[in-house]
């Protein structure tokens, strides 16, 4: 059996209609049990996104993609666990959540919140307002 792939993606979207197809992007640098830092930014004067992954490995950060002209330069920060098939596990840890407000400060996300939960099994768990965690559970959300 293969060893699972640790993929990044971004994708856009309004009222959780995707806008833009899902880029993928499996850095050699990652490895089960490692933690990446993960940033979407806004591309300065345009309505479009880029996607960045930095494995923490002093080689910064990578890019993934940028997403077509989408028509808005603000959005909700959303981190999203999922996977391929019933053989793998879910387990995941989003920490450090902040984002960049408009004149440049770093803050706190304001707290997490659950929008679908469909897989059997596995639950999502608020830890802080900059933490949430993927965890085995029969809970919804």
């Amino acid at each position: 059996m293969a060893a699972p792939v640790i993929s990044f993606f971004h994708e856009s979207g309004i009222n959780f209609t995707t806008n833009h197809n899902v880029d993928t992007y499996s850095p050699p640098c990652t490895s089960f049990g490692t933690y990446a830092r993960y940033q979407e930014n806004n591309v300065d004067g345009t309505y479009q996104w880029d996607g960045w992954v930095d494995c923490q490995d002093g080689q910064g950060f990578r890019y993934i993609s940028r997403t077509p002209s989408l028509g808005y330069a603000k959005g909700l920060a959303v981190g999203e666990t999922f996977r391929r098939g019933g053989g793998t596990g879910m387990g995941d840890v989003h920490r450090n959540l902040y984002r960049k407000d408009s004149a440049g400060s770093w803050l706190a996300w304001t707290g997490t919140s659950c929008y679908r939960d469909p897989i059997s099994g596995w639950q999502g768990t608020s830890v802080s307002a900059t933490r949430f965690d993927t965890v085995t559970g029969s809970g919804n959300c």
